[in-house]
């Protein structure tokens, strides 16, 4: 834990996957890890993953697409929460790309 709460691997720009069962504790780790972040002066975001991608489908539907995606690049530090869960097939990745 002490490694991660370096936050070397943001420096670097490298990832990080915490895994485990259901009600382990991994939500709350990435929070803990994300507030650490901000409070070491990292632009964070957090995102449940499931509605990150209904986010972008609307903002491409009005055209705002691009303004989304700045958001999310001005960060340093993406928590997708739940990432896995959802099944991301052509139709869902047409509306990042």
């Amino acid at each position: 834990m002490e490694r991660i709460l370096s936050l070397d691997f943001i420096k670097q720009g490298r990832n990080i996957f915490i895994t485990g069962s259901s009600g382990t504790g991994k939500s709350f780790i990435a929070t803990a890890i994300g507030y650490h972040a901000c409070k070491n002066g990292i632009r964070t975001m957090y995102a449940n993953m499931s509605k990150l991608l209904g986010t972008l489908k609307v903002a491409k539907n009005k055209g705002t697409l691009e303004t989304e995606l700045k958001k999310i690049e001005r960060c340093r530090l993406l928590i997708l929460d739940d990432a896995f869960l959802v099944p991301v097939d052509a139709k869902r990745a047409s509306y990042i790309t």
